[in-house]
């Protein structure tokens, strides 16, 4: 159902009635609903659902009120209005109270926030407000009856502060350290013991009108450096903090107001007994002492290891002037071998000697017999002798031919050879592998200062085969030919 607005007009003496005019879409109005009627400025104002209108006598219709507007805005739906005897304003509903106190040349200064907090106990329908006073004012709410004290709205006593109501220890249980602290107490300074290193911080703002409309931050230096978000949650709980300074601080929003305070309080964890100056200086006392000790008594064991050198030193002493008698003995007897060595390799050397020469004698005149014998068969095949005495001769010749290569044990001669020469024939052999059992044999002659024509009948073989032997003997070892 709309809202009927009629305007009356009676007769000079009131008692009657003489026109009634309708005031519709006609006269102004963008609707008929929620439409209310206020005098506001010596003028009759209309508060819609499109926005303040005044009503102009001289055209005898509606029109928008630019100064309604101007302060309140353009609602969504009507809103109440109600002036002071000094002209300020009141405008209020379920969504908002604003108040806007009159200055002069018809200025005024809007507050929209200090009241917001009733805006959500207002009873829709019945929203009403009782003017007291100029300060003072009565608004009915669900709960009952509210007052409002303009002046103390801005007053210090009425500003948005921070404080922290309560600080515990709860190691063993809730422990109340601290009662309250406020901005001007936060630079006092408080330590606690080690065992009471889990602290609670409780933390209020002071804000009476509307509910958990305060928000809470906080964070604590030396420990967690990042600011927590704003939450309504008004306590906090460090536990087991270690040793050190620190800082704790929160700060708190009004989110209707949109106020903030800040407020911080310093403290200090004491460390543990066996972590104090007092227990480091017994500790370094300790050690000290410990290092005294240790030095005492490794000045003993030294004391007590010279005392024992000396006496390993005079059995040394004795035992060496044993060993030295022994090892001069020992030298003599060894002398005595080396000599006796000695004696033998000479002999073993002269006995080597003798046989090479006597094997050259024998290997010479076995030559020579051969040569003659080979001069017989010749004359005897000459003079048509029987073929059986030079077949005989033959034989002899390859007798003492099979006997000039292998009368001599050349596996014993190896051997007193390397007896004598230190292993010669054995080294030459690793050396130089590609060399055959000739070829050593003209190494070792030669290795006894034999000549050419002493070795060639050793090997059975011209003076000229054993200078070719030589020749191939350096080209297999690589030997220049001074060598």
């Amino acid at each position: 159902m709309g809202t009927m607005v009629y305007r009356l007009t009676c007769n000079a003496s009131y008692d009657s009635i003489v026109k009634i005019e309708h005031f519709d879409e006609s006269k102004g109005f963008h609707s008929l609903q929620n439409n209310k009627i206020f005098k506001i400025n010596q003028q009759i104002v209309f508060s819609t659902g499109n926005g303040f209108y005044n009503y102009n006598a001289k055209e005898n219709k509606i029109q928008k009120s630019q100064l309604l507007t101007k302060l309140f805005g353009t609602p969504f739906f009507s809103k109440k209005l109600l002036e002071t005897p000094k002209g300020n304003i009141w405008c209020y509903s379920l969504s908002s109270m604003i108040y806007a106190l009159k200055k002069g040349n018809n200025t005024y200064s809007i507050d929209s926030i200090s009241f917001s907090g009733l805006k959500n106990k207002l009873i829709s329908g019945f929203e009403q407000m009782s003017y007291i006073n100029d300060s003072s004012y009565i608004v009915g709410t669900e709960d009952g009856f509210s007052w409002i004290n303009i002046h103390l709205i801005n007053s210090e006593h009425n500003r948005f502060k921070l404080s922290i109501s309560g600080i515990y220890t709860t190691n063993e249980g809730d422990s109340l350290m601290c009662g309250f602290v406020s901005q001007k107490d936060s630079d006092k300074y408080k330590t606690f013991i080690w065992k009471n290193n889990s602290i609670r911080f409780e933390f209020v703002g002071t804000e009476y009108q509307v509910e958990n409309c305060v928000v809470y931050s906080f964070m604590l230096e030396n420990y967690n450096n990042d600011w927590s978000q704003y939450s309504t949650v008004n306590n906090k709980e460090y536990t087991n903090l270690p040793k050190g300074d620190y800082i704790f601080k929160v700060r708190a929003k009004n989110i209707f107001s949109s106020e903030t305070a800040e407020i911080s309080y310093r403290f200090t964890i004491l460390p543990p007994w066996y972590q104090s100056n007092l227990a480091f200086a017994i500790y370094l006392f300790i050690v000290l002492l410990t290092l005294y000790f240790l030095v005492q008594k490794f000045k003993k064991h030294l004391e007590k290891g010279a005392r024992e050198m000396e006496a390993l030193k005079e059995v040394e002493i004795k035992e060496q002037e044993k060993r030295f008698k022994l090892e001069a003995k020992e030298k003599e007897i060894i002398a005595l071998k080396n000599q006796k060595l000695q004696y033998e390799l000479r002999h073993k050397s002269q006995d080597l000697a003798s046989s090479t020469m006597n094997l050259i004698r024998k290997n010479e005149i076995l030559l020579e017999i051969s040569q003659n014998l080979d001069k017989i068969g010749s004359e005897l095949g000459e003079k048509n002798e029987t073929i059986s005495i030079v077949w005989k001769i033959r034989k002899m010749q390859d007798e003492i031919k099979n006997n000039v290569e292998h009368d001599h044990n050349w596996k014993k001669f190896q051997d007193n050879f390397d007896l004598v020469y230190e292993n010669y024939l054995k080294r030459l052999s690793e050396n130089y592998p590609i060399l055959t059992n000739s070829d050593k044999k003209l190494c070792a002659y030669l290795k006894m200062n034999l000549s050419s024509k002493d070795i060639a009948p050793l090997l059975n073989m011209y003076y000229r085969s054993v200078e070719m032997s030589r020749y191939r003997l350096r080209k297999k070892m690589e030997l220049d030919r001074d060598k």
